[in-house]
C-alpha cells in the first residue's frame, strides 16, 4: 500500500493546525479562571472585616455602644473596594455581588459605587460625586434608597432577624454569590 504524500501533508497541516487552536484555548481558559480566581479572594478580602465585625458582635465580643457609633459599618469606601474587585469576576457572579452590595448599603451608594468606582481613594472626590448625583436627580432615590440593610442591623439586637439576614449576605458575598 503506497502512502500518499498529499494525505500525510494535509493531515500533518490540520493535525498541528488543531493542536495550537486548541492549545490557544486551553491557555486562555486557564489564564481566564485564574483572574477569576485572583477576584474572588479580593471580594472576599474586602469582605472579611466587615463580616467579622457583625460575627463579634453578634457572639457578645462587641459592646452595642461600638456597634452603634457604626466605626466598622462599611460605606462609600467599602463599596468602591467591592466594585473594583468584582470587575474581573465573570458578568453572573458581577451582578450577584452587585446586588448583595444594594442590599446591604442601599440603592445610593451601591449606584455611586458602580457608577465610576475610584482607584484613588480620594475622600473628596466621593463626597463630590455623591452630590453631584443626588442633586441631578432629587426624586430618583427615596429615603429608603438611602438606607440598606446595614442601617437597620446597627440598631438591631444581637440576636434579631437583620443581624441574621446581615451575616448570611455577607457570607454568600464573600463567595461572590
Amino acid at each position: 500500500m503506497p502512502f500518499d504524500p498529499a494525505t500525510i501533508i494535509t493531515s500533518a497541516v490540520a493535525g498541528g493546525i488543531s493542536g495550537i487552536v486548541f492549545a490557544s484555548l486551553k491557555t486562555g481558559q486557564e489564564e481566564k479562571a485564574k483572574r477569576r480566581a485572583a477576584a474572588k479572594d479580593q471580594v472576599h478580602d474586602a469582605v472579611s472585616d466587615v463580616l467579622l465585625g457583625v460575627i463579634a458582635y453578634q457572639a457578645g465580643f462587641m459592646e452595642k455602644e461600638t456597634w452603634e457609633k457604626g466605626g466598622w459599618t462599611p460605606g462609600y469606601e467599602w463599596a468602591f473596594s467591592v466594585a473594583l474587585a468584582a470587575r474581573r469576576l465573570g458578568p453572573i457572579r458581577q451582578r450577584l455581588v452587585k446586588r448583595r452590595v444594594r442590599i446591604l448599603l442601599g440603592r445610593f451608594s451601591c449606584d455611586i459605587a458602580y457608577a465610576r468606582p475610584s482607584t484613588t481613594g480620594d475622600k473628596h472626590t466621593r463626597a463630590d460625586a455623591a452630590a453631584v448625583i443626588r442633586a441631578a436627580q432629587p426624586d430618583k432615590y427615596s429615603p429608603s434608597d438611602l438606607r440598606g440593610l446595614l442601617t437597620r442591623a446597627v440598631r438591631a439586637d444581637r440576636n434579631s432577624e437583620a443581624i441574621r439576614d446581615v451575616r448570611r449576605h455577607l457570607t454568600r458575598l464573600a463567595k461572590s454569590w
